[in-house]
């Protein structure tokens, strides 16, 4: 008797496992089924790939709810179930939401004349023709009075290459998701980045516009930030897509079924405890964004320049390029640690070799005026400024033509410098001072002459200048007006760095 009885167990026990008796989930179980539709007009029913949509659905499943157990599979009459032991949500509703998303990023190149083409469309709508290749497209956000925009339809990149993604917080309260791509996606990013400066970038997730921002210059490093109007839910749950990856199908929702009050209730903890939650779990974006709270007294956190260190500290050791650069600036200052110029040249450096500009500029400045511990080199400067320009920091310009200037080589390509810095920044007396400088070294002293009187005219009590014009003056033989200009050089700056030299030009005229 106990034979056949465990005999019949046995088979029991065979048929519900093969034919779906048995499962993981209780009567308080929840099931949402899905109408499945192909990604585009181009792709019919048929060719709908069943395993890879349940695959991405079970990693999307994992990587969102890691905790909630589920099962994916294809029903008899061609739906996608969903079972899962418990809605990690406030609803069902919500949850089906979720997961329905299909996570398309997009990164698409607006076109160059879209202002234009609005204007256009606007004045004569029934005569105007949309440009071949690009759609009319209208933000989610509208603050910046822009109703729509011309974008390309094919798109330069999508969001394969992305490796990372997570919701943080700005210095300013806004929400933001933070991307990472691997080597290959780096790559394709920076080229088109590279070759579009100035243009508009469009940010299209699953074909809704949330921003267009202006390529400023190269962005390297594999990061991008993609901004946005985003509620503190949504930012999480694109986040979450983008890493899991994107729905080979668009889904509808058909059914849901079960127990709809077995749901985890709202998480309504305020942005500033989540993102402490986030950087406690080891969130190197939210461990920046934390440090940079602390840093500037933001989003209702006490200024602690102490904890701005601690943070930017984990970030930083997480291999964060912001945070490094953040570490690197607070030993600099002096803030929240001891000031330590070797120290912020170490994580300075650490930052711009992961393509921060601003780092590497820093770098180049240390190096050329020196600090304790940090001996003028300017073979180092000149290198840590070059990178910073090719990485789109054109702030630079000025110092690396004044660099070089000083040393008296590569003239020529100092003086294309300092013309590209006193066209950026046309109002700037130091950029027209080191154009002048520039070409005083070239021996050009009455073009010299000219840039440095433009300077003295917009900073009248700058001694630098004084000094750089009374050099031109001499080289011309007009020893008076050098003497004038050394002059007031010295009285407005009697014990600055200039007083010796200027009192030994002074004595060489034996006007002294």
């Amino acid at each position: 008797m106990k034979i056949k009885l465990s005999f019949y167990l046995f088979i029991f026990a065979f048929l519900c496992i093969f034919t779906g008796c048995v499962s993981v989930f209780n009567e308080h179980g929840n099931e949402i089924i899905f109408n499945v539709l192909p990604s585009s007009p181009e792709v019919s029913e048929k060719d709908i790939d069943w395993n890879k949509l349940a695959e991405a659905m079970n990693k999307r499943l994992d990587t969102i709810y890691p905790n909630i157990k589920h099962e994916v599979s294809r029903t008899e009459d061609d739906h996608l179930s969903v079972k899962v032991s418990k809605i990690p949500e406030k609803d069902s509703e919500t949850f089906a939401d979720i997961i329905k998303r299909q996570g398309v990023i997009q990164f698409r190149l607006v076109h160059e004349d879209s202002t234009k083409l609005v204007d256009s469309m606007l004045k004569d709508p029934d005569k105007f023709k949309v440009p071949d290749g690009y759609e009319k497209m209208s933000p989610l956000d509208k603050k910046n009075g822009r109703i729509s925009y011309f974008v390309k339809v094919i798109p330069e990149m999508d969001g394969g290459n992305i490796i990372n993604a997570s919701s943080s917080i700005d210095q300013f309260g806004q929400r933001y998701i933070h991307v990472s791509f691997n080597s290959e996606g780096a790559s394709k990013f920076a080229g088109i980045t590279g070759k579009n400066v100035n243009r508009q970038l469009a940010i299209v997730i699953d074909g809704k516009l949330y921003s267009a921002p202006i390529i400023r210059t190269a962005i390297n490093g594999g990061q991008a930030m993609i901004t946005g109007i985003f509620t503190k839910e949504e930012s999480k749950e694109i986040a979450a897509c983008l890493v899991a990856g994107a729905l080979s199908s668009k889904l509808e929702i058909k059914e849901i079924k079960g127990d709809k009050s077995n749901c985890i209730p709202e998480d309504k903890r305020s942005d500033s405890e989540l993102l402490q939650e986030d950087a406690r779990k080891g969130n190197s974006e939210a461990q920046y964004t934390l440090g940079f709270m602390y840093y500037s007294g933001g989003m209702g956190f006490s200024q602690d320049y102490s904890k701005a260190v601690e943070w930017f500290g984990k970030a930083a050791g997480q291999e964060h390029p912001l945070a490094q650069y953040a570490i690197g600036t607070m030993f600099y200052e002096g803030k929240g640690v001891t000031r330590d110029y070797v120290k912020s040249v170490e994580w300075f450096r650490k930052a711009a070799e992961q393509g921060n500009a601003k780092a590497s500029g820093n770098l180049g400045y240390i190096y050329q005026s020196g600090f304790e511990g940090v001996p003028i080199n300017y073979k180092e400067a000149g290198k840590w400024y070059l990178k910073a320009i090719d990485n789109g920091y054109k702030d630079v310009k000025n110092e690396l033509a004044y660099l070089w200037a000083e040393q008296g080589i590569n003239l020529d390509k100092a003086k294309k410098l300092a013309e590209e810095a006193v066209q950026e920044k046309p109002g700037e007396s130091a950029c027209l001072d080191t154009l002048g400088w520039v070409l005083y070294k070239q021996g050009h002293y009455t073009e010299a002459i000219k840039q440095f009187e433009k300077a003295s005219e917009i900073s009248p009590k700058d001694a630098a200048v004084m000094d750089h014009l009374a050099c031109a003056y001499l080289k011309l033989g007009e020893k008076d007006k050098a003497k004038v200009e050394w002059s007031k050089a010295l009285e407005l700056n009697p014990d600055g760095k200039l007083k010796s030299q200027i009192k030994t030009n002074l004595e060489a005229l034996g006007k002294y």
